[in-house]
């Protein structure tokens, strides 16, 4: 939002939220969401890392429910000040272990902030040019980042041609709201409708004598409605979603994609998103109409680029006005919204070192009920005054309390947003004030010193995010609030408040979390049966940050399960359970720098991998986006490795050998800067399931013996998804089962099942199935088979009493196919109509000619199941209620009928 705005209380408000039903079924109201590289030691406690490979996004927007965001100010995160300086730190990003970027605005602006746009088909000219954009996206892709834009469309700059070009030809004046007085209103977030304020946002036309209204007089008395702007205000006139709605859409969805086109963006933060439309004082925010437009622009991005994701800036004053940015499923809005008034009560529970009283109301009034595919975005501070200070000058430069605060919303459900700077503590800038204070310069001197402490707030950082990224249940699992030491997980004052106890958990994965608000170590008895869940006798556990080896859990100790100490203002995370597979990888500490041998390289010519794998011997690793890299395969016997520089050990690291815990094959990947290095474990998905039932396979009404298809797959054990539509089981949730009840309706079903093993995803195996009514559904499919030309055809005939004109139209592409399908067509009636009553005739005729004339000859065709007796008709013979399927193939001249 930009960023002068008077008066600001947007979230005085507060919110009203009904208890009652965040307590309703069992004790805790779950997120929608389901959810990669690890720790530092947790303020003295130390910590250990199974690495897992990353994931690999689709082409759909699903890669952004279990992502992250780093949030830049390009004219201040690198020496340099620009797009290429941000490309110069992917590195560090990449180290870091957040998976998005979100550039605040880069588009010609008046101003340095870029909130007031000049032109936005331009990159400013200080932060480069479209392709230094490019370059900053492909080398953010390459590292498995997304990059999303800044797009600022409630408002633009005076200076954009639409509003000041001296041409009326590049003006477009109906493009916003003109007034021939002031009407006084006030600014959209203090809601007075009984007083009026003038100047406040009808400002005076300073291009009066442009004659906008085009009756040839000066325009002096006209105004203009902007809500934001410098000095004043008046700088940033607001667009005119309400009156030119068709026009400014069109411009906003051609802006949208020529940064798709143009650069691989991967979508957008939308600024100011609640107050496009205006329909008086007091109603200049969340209007219906508002949510409608966001909608379409949704709808129109989507169908452009399925990839690609808004997220929305709406700091409502109630909850339930925010989370309607999000829509629904049947009309879907923004993919993400930042999490506004929850950051301050994140940073109240820090500053009071017990939580505040609404810190699970507050989340889950966002979280509960999210459409499909819909994810919360959860932040401590941004670039704009009115959310407060940065993180670390809140609390006083306290190293452990700015460790303990992103510990504190990189563990909970939702996308954290990192403010850059704040990974390190970053303070206001000294002699600022309001944004500018929180909009410094990256110091890049404390970065790297604090690389090489390993008990840094980087480090530290680096750690959540690593932990975040290889586990699925940190990454994507819901939130449980459990009861702790006698205190009930939903209350804070009340019982104490000084620590919170957290389960997430993703498709049975738990991993449980507790955090030390106090200044004094404490010892802490979980109740795990608290949160609803179950767990099964004697499960084992595994700490995975903090220090200390705990009890398996058992039906006598789960109601208080004690994990220990936990230090003051130190976090500690536990997976309940036997890891999986894939966790399989090893431990290590970040901040390495004193466990070489001999002294380190300052660049690396070559790197080696020795190791019980190659005998000891030397193998040249592989650079490629300045990782080092080597497959290495180790057996049971004490595996094992070293990385060296050289081919004998005069440089060698570390001092200590790396101890693979398991036989298998590793990607060992190495980074010469950071000096992390990884094993992660091959895994191979499971085979593709086979069906029990042959698709194809025909029940009739009524079913007897609760026939069902059955999923079987040679690689045990797997879970199974399946849909009954278009959608991809391994996207959209499916019900896990081992069968598929054939329903008892008549129908044609498409069964799609994938087997998931170790969270890998076979290939999806598609079957098509029938339900029919004593034999009289009767399918007709017609399958065309294009050459390299495109084909438009249709077909009259029995089953649409010959009628050329609405015979069933397909128009198949080159080298494609397309497919009709018609139920319960194929019946006594519709075949009595042809000539031969026990089979089903058509014809094939091309639409541009639209007569009997054009229609297809099949003299020369291979016929296999048909017949042409007369050289056009097609003949399948077959039965009422019949299924038949028809291939055209014309590339190979062949019509092939099965009937069933």
């Amino acid at each position: 939002m930009t960023k002068v705005m008077k008066n600001l209380s947007v979230l005085s408000g507060g919110v009203v939220l009904a208890l009652a039903l965040l307590a309703s079924s069992c004790a805790n109201p779950v997120a929608t969401l389901r959810g990669n590289d690890t720790p530092a030691s947790s303020n003295g406690e130390s910590v250990s890392l199974a690495v897992s490979s990353p994931k690999t996004p689709g082409s759909t927007n699903a890669w952004f429910t279990q992502s992250s965001i780093y949030q830049i100010f390009p004219a201040t995160f690198s020496p340099q000040g620009n797009l290429a300086g941000i490309t110069a730190q992917m590195n560090y990003i990449s180290d870091l272990g957040v998976k998005t970027i979100w550039l605040m605005p880069i588009f010609k602006s008046m101003n340095t902030h870029g909130y007031d746009a000049s032109d936005y088909y331009a990159i400013a000219g200080n932060y480069g040019n479209i392709q230094d954009l490019t370059d900053l996206v492909n080398a953010a892709h390459a590292k498995d980042i997304r990059v999303v834009l800044d797009l600022v469309v409630n408002h633009t700059g005076t200076a954009v041609k639409w509003f000041s070009d001296s041409n009326a030809a590049n003006r477009h004046d109906n493009w916003y709201i003109w007034s021939s007085n002031d009407k006084g209103w006030d600014d959209p977030w203090n809601f007075n409708t009984n007083t009026n304020v003038y100047g406040a946002t009808w400002i005076k036309d300073p291009y009066a004598d442009y004659d906008r209204d085009g009756n040839g007089n000066a325009h002096d008395d006209d105004y203009y409605y902007s809500v934001f702007g410098e000095n004043g205000g008046g700088t940033m006139p607001d667009l005119n979603w309400k009156g030119a709605q068709t026009d400014v859409t069109n411009e906003v969805v051609n802006i949208m994609k020529f940064w798709i086109d143009n650069s691989g963006v991967d979508g957008y933060r939308c600024d100011a998103a609640r107050y496009l439309v205006e329909n008086g004082p007091g109603q200049q925010a969340d209007q219906a109409l508002t949510h409608t437009i966001w909608q379409n622009l949704r709808a129109r991005l989507t169908a452009y680029a399925p990839g690609a994701v808004l997220i929305a800036e709406s700091p409502t004053e109630k909850y339930s006005d925010m989370k309607a940015y999000y829509g629904s499923n049947a009309a879907p809005e923004f993919n993400s919204a930042f999490h506004f008034k929850y950051s301050s009560t994140l940073m109240s529970t820090l500053k009071n070192n017990w939580y505040d009283g609404s810190f699970w109301a507050d989340l889950f009034a966002i979280q509960s009920g999210l459409p499909s595919g819909a994810v919360d975005t959860i932040f401590l501070s941004n670039h704009d005054s009115f959310t407060g200070n940065r993180v670390a000058t809140q609390l006083n430069g306290d190293s452990a309390k700015i460790k303990l605060a992103g510990s504190l919303y990189i563990t909970l459900s939702g996308n954290p947003a990192t403010y850059y700077g704040e990974e390190y503590g970053m303070q206001n800038t000294s002699g600022q004030s309001g944004d500018n204070a929180i909009r410094g310069n990256m110091d890049w001197n404390t970065v790297n010193n604090q690389k090489a402490d390993k008990s840094s707030a980087l480090n530290h950082y680096r750690a959540l995010y690593m932990l975040r990224n290889t586990y699925d249940a940190l990454r994507g699992g819901i939130s449980f609030a459990a009861d702790s030491n006698g205190q009930s997980g939903w209350s804070g004052y009340t019982a104490g408040g000084n620590h919170i106890a957290l389960i997430r958990e993703y498709y049975g994965e738990k991993i449980l979390v507790v955090h030390n608000l106090s200044s004094s170590a404490m010892n802490v008895q979980v109740n795990l049966t608290s949160t609803g869940l179950s767990f099964v006798n004697n499960t084992p556990v595994t700490v995975i940050m903090g220090s200390g080896t705990l009890a398996n859990i058992n039906t006598a100790n789960q109601a208080y399960y004690d994990v220990g100490s936990v230090g003051p203002y130190s976090t500690k995370i536990v997976y309940l359970g036997a890891p999986l597979a894939k966790y399989n990888g090893m431990t290590y500490d970040i901040g390495r720098n004193t466990a070489w041998t001999g002294d380190t390289p300052t660049t690396w010519t070559a790197a080696y991998f020795r190791g019980t794998a190659n005998s000891w011997g030397t193998t040249l690793m592989t650079k490629t986006a300045g990782l080092w890299t080597t497959t290495a395969t180790f057996d049971a016997s004490s595996p094992r490795f070293k990385i060296t520089h050289f081919q004998d050990w005069n440089e060698a690291y570390p001092a200590t050998d790396f101890i693979i815990p398991s036989a298998g094959t590793y990607l060992i990947t190495f980074d010469e800067v950071s000096k992390n290095i990884t094993a992660t474990p091959t895994i191979q998905g499971p085979a593709a399931p086979s069906l029990s039932y042959a698709s194809g396979t025909v029940w009739t009404l009524p079913l007897t013996g609760s026939p069902s298809v059955v999923f079987s797959d040679t690689t045990a054990p797997v879970t199974y998804r399946y849909t009954l539509d278009n959608t991809n089981p391994t996207v959209t949730a499916g019900t896990a089962a081992a069968s598929w009840a054939v329903p008892a309706a008549v129908g044609v079903y498409t069964l799609k099942v994938v087997a998931i093993k170790n969270n890998i995803a076979s290939p999806v195996t598609t079957g098509s199935f029938t339900v029919q009514n004593g034999g009289t559904i009767g399918t007709l499919t017609i399958k065309m088979k294009a050459n390299g030309s495109a084909q438009n055809v249709k077909f009259p005939g029995d089953f649409n009493a010959w009628n050329i004109n609405t015979g069933n139209a397909v128009n198949v592409a080159a080298n494609t196919t397309a497919t009709l399908t018609l139920t319960g067509v194929v019946t006594s009636s519709n075949i009595a109509l042809g000539s031969n009553a026990s089979a089903m005739e058509f014809q094939v005729i091309n639409v541009a000619g639209g007569s009997w004339s054009n229609g297809w000859g099949f003299s020369t065709w291979t016929k296999v199941g048909c017949s042409v007796p007369d050289g056009k008709q097609i003949t399948i013979p077959c039965a009422s209620g019949k299924n038949v399927t028809l291939t055209i193939d014309v590339s190979t001249t062949t019509l092939t009928a099965v009937v069933q």
